[in-house]
């Protein structure tokens, strides 16, 4: 499928797609700000959590340079639109693999099993790495032509299939362990996948539509309500409730007795 922007530049959606990311792009920025202030954030679910809020910074920042070079004529821009894509191509998986590894590490709470862990989720990103540097060769994934112009490649399917299948397995096990997992974390993990898949499959069928990874920092910054939201009734020392949460606890029990 070929992705021309000549017309959509005209139309002025690049500025809208762009303008989409940036403010993305400004609200990881201050949520980042923000957990890296926190002294708290030394769990490994909270490093992990980091992780995912930077590479999906990173996935952003490489999507508007697809977008910005895209179809434009200057001294080696079908390089510099090669390099780009190819970026993006690689980076692509990360953030859903971190989005898994965070799951897995909310079910574990055990740094040595999650970095073991990390190793076998690791496994499809490396694989479509290579696919995608492959496809600089082959044109796998993509393409750029002699018009400096993007095109997805034939098996340009692989890529939903590996994120989708990363946020599939982070959804199977939130379920299968939902017994272990508290009822407010347990929606918001639940819900974390809906906005990806829904934004995801809108920008796959009409391209020029800045949904997927606006969707995915949304989803990004639930993660950090929830975190938050954790952190305040908790006690930092004990990872016991605190008395905030016994105070909410009366409340809900006053309004529902049993």
């Amino acid at each position: 499928m070929g992705n021309h922007l000549e017309s959509l530049r005209e139309d002025g959606i690049v500025f809208n797609y762009l303008y989409i990311n940036m403010f993305s792009l400004l609200l990881l920025a201050m949520v980042y700000l923000n957990s890296r202030r926190n002294p708290e954030n030394t769990t490994v679910e909270q490093k992990t959590y980091l992780y995912l809020l930077v590479s999906t910074v990173l996935i952003i920042l490489f999507d508007s340079g697809m977008v910005l070079v895209d179809g434009l004529q200057f001294e080696y821009a079908g390089q510099v639109n090669t390099a780009v894509t190819l970026l993006y191509y690689i980076a692509t998986p990360v953030p859903c693999m971190f989005w898994a590894l965070y799951v897995e590490s909310m079910i574990l709470s055990d740094e040595a099993k999650v970095k073991k862990t990390f190793l076998y989720l690791l496994i499809p990103t490396i694989l479509f790495a290579v696919c995608s540097v492959a496809s600089l060769f082959w044109n796998f994934l993509f393409y750029i032509d002699a018009q400096n112009i993007y095109h997805r490649g034939a098996y340009f399917w692989i890529v939903p299939i590996v994120c989708y299948g990363y946020i599939a397995y982070a959804s199977y096990l939130v379920f299968r362990n939902r017994q272990t997992i508290s009822r407010h974390d347990y929606r918001t993990l639940l819900v974390f996948a809906l906005p990806p898949l829904i934004g995801g499959l809108i920008q796959t069928f009409y391209y020029g539509v800045a949904t997927l990874w606006s969707s995915v920092a949304f989803s990004v910054l639930m993660i950090y309500l929830n975190i938050q939201n954790v952190q305040m009734h908790t006690d930092h020392m004990t990872g016991l409730y605190n008395r905030m949460q016994l105070d909410r606890y009366l409340a809900e029990l006053a309004e529902h007795p049993v």
